[in-house]
């Protein structure tokens, strides 16, 4: 998203609108080296964790649950 100059401005506006002590966190399976000065620009002191490409990540203990409702009922 931060490829897109409409999203980076907007990015940008909103952070400079909000307290310069408030905590950033962004979050992406990929990053190019481009982007990564871009965002460091809303970040103090930022950390990066990798996860290892062979690293198999599962979700097995995941629960899914879901309410069927009736249309009237959603926007409750």
């Amino acid at each position: 998203m931060l490829e897109s100059l409409g999203v980076r401005r907007d990015i940008q506006a909103i952070s400079k609108m909000t307290s310069h002590d408030k905590q950033v966190m962004m979050f992406t399976a990929t990053l190019s080296k481009e982007i990564r000065t871009v965002y460091e620009k809303f970040m103090q002191d930022p950390m990066e964790i990798y996860v290892d490409d062979e690293a198999k990540l599962t979700l097995q203990e995941l629960v899914q649950h879901y309410i069927k409702l009736a249309k009237v009922e959603k926007n409750k």
